[in-house]
């Protein structure tokens, strides 16, 4: 299976979620620089291969009320293994 932190990067991933106030004006300024979001209770944004979330955040002109980095556990690892089954 490899190493805890090759299993995680493997099947999880480190996104952001931000929010804001004027959630038009964010989710329009997302979709002009072209940034993939979903939204569930927020905008949650995948942290891929080339998207930095320093730069992302210092790019971003709407004022944000929510901004949180979630960072996969061994645990989330493991439930994605489990949810496999």
């Amino acid at each position: 299976m490899g190493t805890p932190e090759a299993i995680k990067s493997r099947l999880t991933q480190s996104y952001l979620l931000l929010d804001a106030h004027d959630c038009s004006q964010l989710e329009a300024e997302l979709t002009q620089r072209g940034i993939v979001f979903s939204r569930n209770g927020g905008y949650r944004i995948d942290l891929t291969e080339g998207l930095d979330a320093h730069e992302l955040l210092k790019s971003i002109e709407t004022p944000l009320k929510v901004i949180k980095t979630r960072a996969p556990s061994l645990e989330d690892a493991y439930l994605a293994i489990v949810d496999e089954v």
